[in-house]
């Protein structure tokens, strides 16, 4: 009862900041707004996307616009919402979860910047939550072939992020607050104006806080950014982004089912780990340079220097080596050249070829060996309209390192026959190890995917299927002292693994409702992702003049599953002991309203308070509320 009161009484005055918002906002929005620009020479929409003459076309593209109705705290939860991606999540807002799409694991995906790879030399992977949504143009997905050789994907997906661009002759501000479950806080802020004729400078910043759920799992990160763009040229855009990240939280190693009598009950619940903290500081510092050297052709080239330090503090008990303390720390650095060139002969024939080089270079710790390591890998990818309806793609990617080949190869057809699409991927993929995961041989997998669509305004489905084949496959194995695992050793697996699968999406478009239900099938190789993972998103929508008031309805489950046990302090994942009975995530209900320059989101998570997990020992939020507040001045 005590909890309904409090549940009550945090409604009514989330209600009433909502009210007092909304009318703020009416009165903001009828005042106007001066978007005069200075410039002489318009800033290309392009630079840094992923194509720029349509050569590539991605598997699903989110902006900032899209996904500005989402109560998102980071951006895995739009990608949540917006992919039928798999998240395997701590329960923890700006952990290290992973989205899988396709049956995928981990480390096989990759993030991209600008063209430039944003996994860490270290861990392997950067997680969706270091991606700020307040400073993107557009997040493309790949896959398949496309993923493998432009971006260099190993398990046939990869995301790609484009810089935001902004010309405004007046100051642009742009304020996001959120406040979410157990006290868990963030704000974004944007400054923007171009501070000469053809330049543009914005700054920005981003705070997320919170003491977490359980014990041990808090969370303290700070981002900032800096971006100078300069409009050379019609045909020339030269720009200078400076990324900051300054990423804390506690690695509980989430609950100890064996001594917690209630895993859900946070004040009586006992954590695997009480003392393993975890500090990143990293800078990324990129210049990107876009040449459109005419109508059917550009270059761009970039140079991009990544530093980080990582810091963990650990009890006793979790020392490695005899000899250690409980300090840990250890610095990777990375530098990075890639140039590009696009192509169009002709209506039919289009190419993108380019080459890149890294240096790695990271010391040693208890977690980590020495790195050292040089990679060269040229590149080309090409699309050819065979005929009205039929396309081919495909190309190659060409990875050297310490005198050794190891090529990465992809191709697609693409067949479009009376409102229905099909698609064919095959590739074949290598996945280096990162520094966490010692001296093993690179992962290759060889990939086959099949993709129909089919629709119109009013209905359209979207159904895949894969079969995946991992030789040499990285194995993490805990290393236990006691009942604790300490840390985890990496073996390649000796025989073949085989995994199989399928999604189908569907939408369904009546009046201002759209519905959109969607299925995943993981078959063969499903044991540690579920043979059925599911969501359904209603959703509705109602517009007067600018402003918009949306509504929707979100749920997801799955079957039982072995789900993976998350070993923080290497950012790796073993198998759990025991096996996830069916559940699903107690549905959200979010309300949105954009009025003029401002954006108000409610939403209500387990709603039913559902014991919802993806990871074992990592309990999702019980019923919550977040309230999120965006509001843009002189846009």
């Amino acid at each position: 009862m005590q909890q309904l009161m409090a549940l009550r009484t945090k409604a009514l005055r989330v209600t009433s900041l909502l009210v007092t918002c909304m009318i703020a906002i009416e009165l903001h929005a009828s005042q106007p707004d001066s978007t005069a620009s200075d410039s002489l020479v318009l800033p290309m929409p392009y630079h840094g996307a992923i194509s720029v003459l349509g050569t590539v076309v991605p598997y699903r593209s989110l902006t900032r616009a899209s996904i500005a109705s989402i109560p998102y705290r980071t951006l895995e939860d739009a990608v949540e919402w917006r992919l039928p991606a798999y998240i395997l999540s701590t329960g923890s807002i700006g952990d290290w979860n992973q989205p899988l799409l396709f049956g995928e694991r981990p480390r096989d995906g990759r993030v991209v910047a600008d063209g430039i790879s944003a996994a860490s030399s270290a861990t392997g992977v950067f997680p969706l939550a270091m991606v700020m949504p307040e400073f993107m143009e557009r997040f493309d997905a790949l896959v398949g072939a496309d993923a493998a050789v432009l971006a260099g994907s190993n398990g046939g997906t990869a995301y790609w992020v484009q810089q935001p661009w902004y010309d405004v002759g007046t100051l642009y501000t742009r304020v996001w607050y959120c406040q979410s479950a157990y006290d868990f806080i963030a704000t974004d802020g944007v400054l923007s104006q171009n501070v000469a004729p053809n330049v543009n400078a914005t700054l920005g910043f981003r705070r997320l806080t919170g003491p977490g759920r359980y014990d041990n799992q808090w969370l303290d990160a700070w981002n900032t950014r800096a971006l100078l763009r300069w409009n050379l040229s019609p045909r020339v855009n030269i720009s200078f982004v400076h990324r900051f990240t300054n990423w804390g939280f506690g690695s509980n190693g989430g609950v100890n089912t064996a001594l917690s009598d209630d895993p859900t009950n946070e004040r009586t619940a006992i954590v695997q780990y009480a003392r393993l903290n975890q500090r990143l500081f990293r800078h990324d510092v990129q210049a990107l340079l876009t040449n459109r050297l005419d109508e059917h052709t550009v270059l761009t080239a970039s140079l991009a220097a990544v530093t980080e330090e990582w810091n963990i503090d650990r009890s006793p008990l979790l020392a490695v080596f005899s000899d250690s303390n409980t300090q840990v720390r250890w610095i990777t650095r990375t530098l990075t050249a890639n140039a590009r060139w696009e192509r169009r002969f002709d209506s039919s024939l289009a190419t993108i070829v380019g080459i890149e080089s890294s240096l790695d270079h990271g010391t040693q710790s208890d977690y980590t060996a020495a790195l050292d390591r040089w990679q060269l890998v040229p590149f080309g990818y090409m699309r050819w309209n065979a005929g009205a309806h039929v396309s081919v793609r495909g190309g190659g990617r060409a990875l050297v390192q310490r005198g050794q080949l190891s090529p990465i190869i992809g191709s697609g057809l693409d067949v479009d026959f009376q409102g229905v699409a099909v698609s064919l991927d095959l590739a074949s993929s290598v996945r280096m190890p990162a520094q966490v995961e010692g001296n093993v041989l690179p992962e290759r997998t060889h990939l086959a995917m099949l993709r129909v669509r089919g629709g119109d305004s009013t209905v359209a489905i979207d159904a895949s299927a894969y079969v995946r084949r991992r030789t040499d496959a990285i194995v993490a194995s805990p290393l236990v002292r006691g009942d604790t695992i300490v840390a985890v050793t990496q073996t390649n697996q000796t025989t073949a693994t085989l995994e199989t699968g399928a999604t189908l999406e569907s939408a369904l478009r009546v009046t201002n409702v759209h519905i959109v239900p969607v299925v995943v099938f993981h078959f063969v190789g499903s044991q540690r992702v579920p043979l059925l993972y599911a969501s359904l998103s209603v959703r509705y929508q109602y517009r007067l003049g600018r402003n918009r008031l949306l509504g929707e309805l979100f749920v997801r489950g799955r079957t039982r599953v072995r789900a993976d046990r998350y070993v923080p302090q290497m950012w790796s994942f073993v198998p759990g002991d025991g096996v996830l009975p069916m559940s699903y995530d107690g549905i959200t209900i979010a309300l949105a309203a954009e009025l003029g320059n401002a954006v108000v989101k409610l939403a209500m998570g387990n709603v039913i308070s559902s014991y919802y997990a993806t990871l074992s020992t990592f309990p999702q939020f019980d019923r919550h509320i977040t309230l999120s507040v965006a509001w843009t001045f002189f846009d």
